[in-house]
């Protein structure tokens, strides 16, 4: 069976080698990601078990800004892995919380982000099409049985050593069924050149290198760049940055 999350849809989106590399050298977590983990566990700490944030952490003062924002502790259905059978392939994922079900009419689910800068933060325009959103709706439609689901996805600004203070935002998506059913097959239907590379265990020499991503990974951009861009001529690096 093909297991497929929707970090992985947004990598190959982004460049299919990059996806390979991935999955098969060893991931180095960047610094930002690793903060967000420690956020992620005071906010699900709260919203399990009623345990208030550290203000004397950054991360707790991160989490602390959006607690008006999200489900009163014991509220709300925590940290819910899943696994979606959708044509033979399997999707996977982890809903942050999920709140307010009305048997066969709606529910929430949330999902905790955080960032550098809450102007990165999706519209809900973009959230319409947005893999993780279209596959927990998706599975939210099969698994609570509602007619509509809203995805509330929450922006943790990170409090920094220059940023004392954080700041939250929250972006709403509500669609019916039929639309999150459309959204899905139409996800399934794009995600077919991943499924097929996933399916014939494509190599890196088989995958398309994307130049205009190679920068996007900071502080160093792409940390496969090396190995990834081995052979190649800095004339052939910088027409294929401006082709994308």
């Amino acid at each position: 069976m093909i297991r497929i999350s929707p970090s992985q849809i947004n990598t190959w989106r982004t460049c299919p080698r990059r996806w390979w590399y991935d999955r098969n050298r060893e991931r180095v977590q960047h610094p930002a990601a690793a903060e967000g983990e420690r956020v992620h566990g005071v906010l699900e700490n709260w919203l399990q078990y009623g345990t208030p944030p550290d203000l004397d952490q950054p991360q707790g003062r991160t989490a602390v800004a959006g607690l008006a924002l999200i489900p009163q502790p014991y509220v709300a259905e925590v940290e819910r892995p899943f696994a979606l059978e959708y044509e033979g392939v399997t999707y996977s994922g982890r809903i942050d919380f999920s709140y307010g079900y009305v048997p066969g009419a709606s529910v929430t689910i949330g999902d905790h982000k955080t960032t550098s800068n809450l102007a990165r933060a999706k519209t809900p325009e973009e959230l319409e099409t947005d893999p993780q959103r279209v596959i927990y709706s998706y599975w939210a439609t099969q698994a609570y049985g509602v007619a509509a689901v809203t995805a509330r996805w929450v922006y943790y600004l990170r409090v920094t050593r220059s940023r004392k203070n954080g700041k939250a935002q929250a972006v709403e998506l509500t669609e019916d069924t039929d639309t999150i059913a459309r959204r899905m097959a139409e996800l399934h239907e794009s995600a077919q050149p991943l499924i097929e590379a996933k399916r014939l265990s494509t190599g890196p020499a088989g995958l398309t290198r994307d130049f205009s991503a190679c920068h996007l990974y900071p502080p160093h951009g792409c940390p496969y760049a090396r190995e990834c861009l081995r052979g190649t001529s800095s004339d052939e690096r910088a027409i294929g940055a401006i082709l994308g």
